[in-house]
């Protein structure tokens, strides 16, 4: 039997999404619903095995913080890592349907800000975000990583909605 990738419910979720008029703004306060407990439940379980994969995700961003487009691929593989480690099937596929939309808006927004003075300073930002969910991870603060967590999805947010032309799924994926 072939095992169905969750790219196929992301494409599927996306068209739904799409025609039903669904905004960008929706699907970044998606993100955050879904991953912000997501961070809780790494620090209230955190194994051997999330004291090595969060710190070699952040270590392999840090190396590309001047490389914009690879940056912000290692940093949203930060973000789908974060809802993997929570150990929850169905959280990460619903994840996968949300990252679907939101990979795809990050990518364009990188596309037409990289180096920047302000891209610079919130993939730095972002970066020190995710250096903290670590020390939080590993001192088992659910309180603290839950606080970050969500106050970094809303800064990105911020970041990335700004002065976009593109405001709803449709003029996302067209």
């Amino acid at each position: 039997m072939h095992t169905p990738e969750g790219s196929v419910a992301a494409r599927y979720a996306g068209l739904v999404l799409e025609h039903r008029g669904t905004t960008l703004k929706e699907g970044y306060d998606s993100r955050t619903c879904l991953e912000t407990p997501c961070a809780g439940l790494r620090a209230s379980r955190r194994d051997e095995n999330d004291l090595a994969r969060l710190p070699t995700a952040v270590l392999r961003a840090q190396t590309l913080v001047g490389e914009p487009s690879a940056f912000i691929r290692e940093h949203m593989r930060f973000h789908a890592l974060v809802v993997e480690l929570a150990g929850n099937q169905t959280l990460a596929v619903l994840n996968g349907m949300v990252r679907h939309i939101i990979d795809q808006a990050n990518w364009s927004h990188v596309d037409l800000d990289a180096g920047s003075p302000e891209n610079i300073r919130a993939n730095k930002r972002g970066l020190r975000a995710h250096e903290r969910l670590v020390e939080l991870v590993a001192a088992r603060d659910v309180e603290g990583a839950e606080g970050l967590w969500m106050r970094h999805l809303q800064e990105a947010e911020d970041y990335l909605l700004q002065n976009r032309e593109m405001a709803t799924v449709l003029d996302l994926l067209d």
